[in-house]
């Protein structure tokens, strides 16, 4: 999948699809990683349309559950955060659950958009909802 991240987060400024991480060393980007939404161990295919660029916090999130997708009307995906994340009130940087209810970023062209399929598998099979409700964001 090294093509999502040649064609959708490269160059210029990082194209994550949750947060706006964006740090270089000299001009080389990193903290971006290419996600499978369906697993490459349970037959996800290596193709763009079943990732997405995140940073490493955002890619674990979604590998461990904690993070999912939702295709809502007019809007396109969004952000789940189940209800079972916790974080301290310590202030720490990172929180999922500012991320709970955002637009993921939509690829620059359509046809690259993460398929209905793969998210459908991640929802039944990873993700442990149900999602946190926040108030103002749905």
């Amino acid at each position: 999948m090294s093509n999502l991240l040649d064609d959708e987060a490269l160059p210029g400024s990082a194209h994550l699809g949750v947060c706006d991480l964006d740090i270089r060393f000299g001009e080389q980007p990193f903290g971006v990683e290419a996600a499978h939404i369906q697993w490459h161990s349970h037959a996800g295919p290596d193709e763009v349309a079943n990732g997405l660029a995140l940073c490493p916090l955002h890619h674990e999130a979604l590998d461990r559950g904690a993070l999912g997708l939702a295709e809502r009307k007019g809007t396109g995906l969004n952000v789940l955060i189940s209800h079972e994340v916790r974080e301290s009130r310590g202030g720490t940087a990172g929180s999922l659950i500012e991320f709970s209810g955002r637009r993921i970023r939509p690829p620059r062209t359509a046809s690259r958009a993460p398929a209905t399929l793969f998210v459908d598998w991640h929802s039944r099979e990873v993700f442990r909802g149900p999602s946190l409700q926040i108030r103002g964001r749905g």
